[in-house]
């Protein structure tokens, strides 16, 4: 019998999913496409402010939120004013990246794909262990994923269980409804360790498909001496 690792920040009060905000005060985290106008990165990168303390969910929508404070200002203007929808026919999650941390004013948010000669390019089973680092300390992991059918899509992971050789990702998707009384909308099973970089092996169980989890956005807390990864070697230290 397995029990599931949550991230920290997340609470359930019978009814919704809730996470207690950059205010202290707790609020429903889940976001639906459609609720902010945009693309289903956006609403990833939301909900994962929210669940890294960053933003409130009022800041998604409360203009005079953005008056009072400098970074809301910025997030808002970044993402939601001009509603830059996100894919890899648009904004990629690099860019993504470099947007977040204009508005942090510093380099706090990180991406990790498994796409040879791009920035922070890991071997498979390094992308998979910097996902599973996060998750075992609390913090939730934006993961992309291309689909072997067409298309791509991107989904928040905010715990996991670890079956042999096979990690089930519990993830919000903005794509989908969140049920009563759910906590997670979407499973996706990695296969852990898998060496080839090409295989569709990873499962998106809401679909029924075969998927190849390629890209992940981590958000770190200031200041940065606890990442996984050496940056002069590139090597995760596992």
């Amino acid at each position: 019998m397995f029990t599931p690792k949550f991230i920290k920040n997340i609470s359930f009060n019978g009814e919704l999913l809730l996470a207690t905000g950059r205010s202290g005060e707790g609020a429903p985290v889940f976001v639906r496409q459609g609720d902010l106008d945009s693309s289903y990165t956006i609403y990833c990168l939301m909900m994962l402010l929210i669940l890294h303390k960053n933003l409130d969910r009022n800041d998604l929508t409360d203009k005079e939120r953005a008056d009072e404070d400098d970074f809301v200002y910025s997030i808002q203007r970044m993402f939601l004013e001009k509603l830059n929808g996100c894919c890899r026919g648009g904004h990629k999650m690099k860019e993504i990246s470099n947007k977040l941390n204009i508005c942090f004013n510093a380099k706090l948010s990180e991406t990790y794909t498994i796409s040879r000669g791009k920035h922070n390019s890991v071997f498979r089973p390094g992308l998979h262990k910097i996902i599973k680092y996060y998750l075992d300390n609390g913090k939730p992991v934006m993961i992309g994923f291309k689909k072997e059918i067409g298309g791509v899509h991107a989904v928040v992971a905010i715990g996991y269980i670890k079956e042999g050789k096979t990690m089930r990702l519990f993830c919000l998707d903005p794509e989908h409804p969140l049920g009563y009384m759910q906590v997670w909308n979407n499973v996706i099973d990695l296969k852990y360790y898998q060496l080839c970089d090409d295989d569709y092996t990873d499962y998106n169980y809401y679909t029924g498909t075969q998927i190849i989890v390629d890209e992940i956005l981590i958000i770190n807390d200031p200041p940065q001496e606890d990442l996984p990864f050496n940056e002069e070697s590139n090597k995760i230290p596992f």
